[in-house]
């Protein structure tokens, strides 16, 4: 497990598995040569489901919103789950040296 923390203090735990199923780097891939905005979103979306727990998710929008007004704002959710990809996608270089 990969534990994140973001810089606005939301913490979760990762399984490095999942950053690992090629699933996931289809999605990922999607998310910068999709055809268009929304396939781009849809697959952000579908990189949230496969990394957390439904709780999780949950939670990690909660978070989000209560930093932001009471919303989940898209730039925001962006942000933080950038991070957080940053953080696994950093610990998985550790493992490998």
């Amino acid at each position: 497990m990969i534990k994140v923390t973001t810089k606005t203090g939301f913490e979760a735990e990762v399984n490095e598995g999942k950053i690992l199923d090629f699933r996931f780097l289809e999605q990922t891939v999607e998310t910068v040569k999709g055809k268009d905005d929304l396939d781009k979103m849809n697959a952000t979306m579908q990189m949230l489901k496969m990394l957390f727990t439904k709780a999780d998710k949950e939670r990690f929008l909660q978070h989000v919103a209560d930093h932001n007004d009471g919303i989940a704002d898209i730039s925001a959710v962006m942000t933080e789950f950038t991070e957080i990809l940053d953080q696994c996608k950093e610990a998985n270089q550790k493992v490998k040296n």
